[in-house]
């Protein structure tokens, strides 16, 4: 990966991604539209209801600042208008860029072993072998290994920060989870 420091950080894209996205739209739309899930804010149509009033549009501290201390300025609405235009229009236009649904992002999250034991991850991680699966050897029983993964108390603990491929490299050395290895270890390669 050319534009990444040192560590591989890919498992860590789709929800920062998704985090980025949040954020942004926070500015201009309720919290109550906002769910974090990805076919849903990819499809929210930014407009009506769903969208923050005048008063609550996030524009800044000073912006803010001046449009308590003059809230009836002749320049105010339209400045506030043309704020929520701009703002609809890049959500819009990230929308349509951001791959928000990306199966292949999705997957690759699950190998953070901070999302370990949890159902979704298992599900996420069929799906990965899926799409990885002619790498895999034809003698593994890849639908066990992920539930072996999934509840295996004996694996090197993991803090959130550390570097996920050196973890998987450890686990990889322990030659119980031979497809995840296949899966994961390769990224340690430059």
């Amino acid at each position: 990966m050319v534009f990444q420091g040192r560590d591989t950080l890919v498992h860590k894209l789709h929800d920062k991604q998704l985090q980025v996205f949040t954020n942004f739209l926070a500015c201009f739309v309720k919290p109550e539209h906002l769910p974090p899930i990805p076919r849903t804010l990819a499809g929210l149509e930014l407009k009506g209801d769903k969208l923050l009033t005048a008063r609550d549009l996030y524009v800044g501290r000073v912006a803010d600042r001046f449009r308590r201390e003059h809230p009836k300025h002749h320049m105010l609405k339209p400045f506030l208008d043309q704020v929520l235009q701009g703002y609809i229009a890049c959500g819009e236009y990230l929308q349509r860029k951001l791959p928000l649904e990306s199966m292949t992002l999705q997957c690759l999250s699950a190998v953070d072993p901070i999302a370990r034991g949890h159902s979704k991850t298992g599900h996420l991680l069929r799906e990965l072998m899926e799409m990885l699966s002619k790498f895999l050897p034809a003698d593994v029983d890849v639908q066990q290994e992920i539930l072996q993964y999934g509840v295996d108390q004996s694996l090197p603990t993991f803090t959130d920060g550390e570097d996920a491929v050196s973890w998987w490299a450890d686990v990889s050395d322990t030659g119980r989870y031979p497809a995840h290895s296949i899966v994961c270890v390769p990224w340690a390669t430059d």
